[in-house]
This record gives structure tokens, sequence and C-alpha cells, in this order.
């Protein structure tokens, strides 16, 4: 018989009929018992699965630890190996603030179906059922590695359904309704920053990212601009990341009244930059306070954005239903939806149809009132 080299570990045939592993992994002896039915080469492949995972230090102990040990490695290797900085402080804020209060205590093993129900029922009381679904898509992606690198046999989240998505009505402005918005801001700070959200539909993250390298207004007849990259607060710091995907990388072409704002913005801000002097910040942002640092969203939607609404007796909407008042106007007007998903950067037009469908009955009237006129 071949003799095993050092940290191979050991396969046995329980009395009871199933095969076992034991093995040194992470400084500890393991040891697992496959379930009924498994072969041997079963049991070589497991042990074969845990001593390369060990070897490239992706285990961090036994089956036997925590839920909580478990979770926090995983966001600290495979979570920040993989997620966006925005991401990552998200699911951390997730895991820490509604599942490890709960079930953190418990060992890996013990972890089940019935704790994940118990966990969707504390979360329905204080949570939004969207809510509850991302936090229930979390925790799978969390326990779908424990399951790659054979800590679990399967993934108790999986089998556990996510709570039924509750669509909400949109809200959106309505054309006289965004025409009395970009009047009201008309020659102040933030009016390039609105008129653009109404305009295009970026994304507040893609607003605030956007330099003045990105923008093309030398050309009167074709302005246009183009999205690079995002601008997020992660742990009080400012990052630049990646687009949502690869479609939000695209080029948008500028209204005329977008091109304007954004001249009149320029002259303003060269007057805040000469202002400023050496302290000036360098980051060539097109929207940035009077220091040419960033401005942080929260306080655009809560200090400018709703009580400038309130005021004009508007209704209060977010910041991101700009965006969707954006595409909302646009498919009224008779936009190929093909356009309209590729201005918002959407994966495929499939997402784009989804999202606005309350504008698909409108489209389909004109369709019948052209299809009648080209028949009469």
């Amino acid at each position: 018989m071949q003799r095993r080299t050092k940290g191979q570990g050991s396969i046995r045939l329980r009395t009871d009929g199933r095969w076992e592993v034991r093995m040194w992994l992470a400084g500890r002896r393991y040891t697992r018992a496959l379930p009924a039915r498994t072969t041997r080469r079963d049991a070589e492949r497991i042990r074969e699965d845990l001593a390369r995972a060990d070897r490239e230090g992706r285990l961090v102990g036994t089956p036997k630890q925590t839920v909580a040990v478990y979770l926090r490695s995983w966001l600290s290797t495979t979570g920040a190996r993989t997620l966006r900085p925005r991401s990552l402080e998200r699911y951390t804020g997730v895991l820490e603030r509604h599942v490890l209060p709960t079930c953190g205590h418990l060992a890996l093993e013990r972890f089940s179906p019935q704790h994940v129900g118990e966990l969707h029922a504390l979360w329905g009381r204080t949570l939004s059922s969207s809510s509850v679904r991302y936090n229930h898509a979390v925790l799978r992606s969390a326990f779908t590695q424990a399951v790659e690198w054979r800590m679990l046999e399967r993934n108790p989240v999986s089998v556990v359904r996510a709570p039924r998505r509750v669509r909400r009505p949109m809200q959106v402005l309505s054309p006289a309704q965004t025409r009395t918005l970009c009047e009201a801001v008309r020659g102040t700070e933030l009016e390039a920053l609105y008129v653009l959200a109404v305009t295009t539909g970026l994304r507040l993250g893609e607003l605030l990212g956007l330099q003045w390298t990105d923008v093309e207004l030398a050309d009167q007849s074709r302005p246009r601009l183009t999205v690079q990259r995002t601008l997020v607060r992660v742990a009080g710091r400012w990052l630049f990341g990646e687009p949502k995907s690869d479609r939000s990388r695209r080029g948008i072409a500028l209204s005329v009244r977008a091109a304007s704002a954004l001249r009149a913005h320029r002259v303003r801000q060269v007057q805040w930059r000469l202002a400023a002097g050496a302290s000036w910040g360098g980051h060539d942002l097109v929207f940035a306070d009077q220091r040419g640092e960033p401005l942080f969203g929260p306080h655009i939607t809560e200090r400018c954005l709703k009580p400038l609404l309130r005021k004009l007796g508007l209704p209060v909407i977010r910041f991101h239903d700009l965006r969707h008042t954006a595409a909302t106007l646009l498919l009224t007007q008779g936009i190929n939806p093909k356009v309209v998903s590729e201005m918002l950067g959407h994966a495929d037009i499939g997402l784009t149809l989804e999202t606005y469908t309350h504008v698909l009955p409108d489209m389909q009237a004109q369709v019948a009132t052209a299809m009648d006129a080209a028949l009469s």
C-alpha cells in the first residue's frame, strides 16, 4: 500500500457504513463523517478539496467554528476580493446588524433552514420586503462559499424561499412638474446636477463621479458625456469605482438645455477655483463644493432636493426617482425602449421593460393608433 504524505489525511469506513475523512486543517484536527451512499472516491475528492483549500488559505478553521467566525472570515477574504467597496460595506452591515446578533453564536454545521426562516420572520417586523430579499441574497451568497469549500453539505439558505417581491407604484415627476423643478433651480449651484439627472437618467454616483475630461462641450452641435466611473463614500473615505455593470460604461448625447446648464456651471466653478487658490481639491470633478471637494449624496437628497420639492409643492421623491423620471418621459415620447435602455446603462432591455411596465399600456395604445393610421 502506498504511504500517504504528511498532511494528506486519512479515509476510513466506519462501522455504520459511512466514510469518514480525518485531517489536520488550520492547526486543528478535523473529522467529518460523510452522508450515507457516498463512495470512497467521493471521500477522496472531498479530502483533496479540503487540503487544497487549506494550502490556499481559504479555510479559517473546521466546520465546528461559529457562524460569526465563518461570515467575518468570508467578508475579509472572498468578499474583499470580489465585491465592490460599497457592496462590501453593505454586506458587512447586513451580516453584523441582522444576522450575527441572532445566529452568530451557532456552530456552522448547526445553522439550518429553520434558522433562516426565523431570521425572515424577525426581519419582516421592521424591514420592507425588498430589504428582506436583499438580506436573504447576502446570506445565500456567503453560505454558497461554505458549500464550495466542503464545509457544509448543502446551503441552508437556498432551500428557503425568499419573500415575494412587492412592487410599489413608481414615483416620477410629470412633464409639467419636471419643468417646474428645472425652472426653480435655474441659476443655482445645483442646476446642472438636476438637469442632467432628468435628461440623461444618470445615477447619483455616476453624476458625482463625472470629471470634466468626460464632458465634450466644444462641438455645440454634438455635446455629450461619457460615464467612466462612480464616486462612493466608504468608511469615511471617497473612492472612485467602476460603473455598476459593463453596460453602465456608456456615452450619452446631451440636450441643449443640459449642455447650456453645464457651460454655466463650469463658469461658476472657475470662479470658485480662483477664489480657493491652492486649497482647491485636485479631483477635476464636475460637481464639487466651493473648495473642489466631492459632494455627499445623502446631503443632496435630504438637505437640497426634498426641501425644494416641498417648497414647490411637488411630490417628495428620492434623487434616484429623477432617473426614473427621465426614462418615463422618454418612453412616453415614443423613444425606442432599446435606446432608453442603452442610455440608462441597463444590462439588457428586459430590465428596462420590467422596470417601466407602467409606461407600456400608453405605448401600446400609441402602437394601436399608428396601426389604424397605417391601414386607413
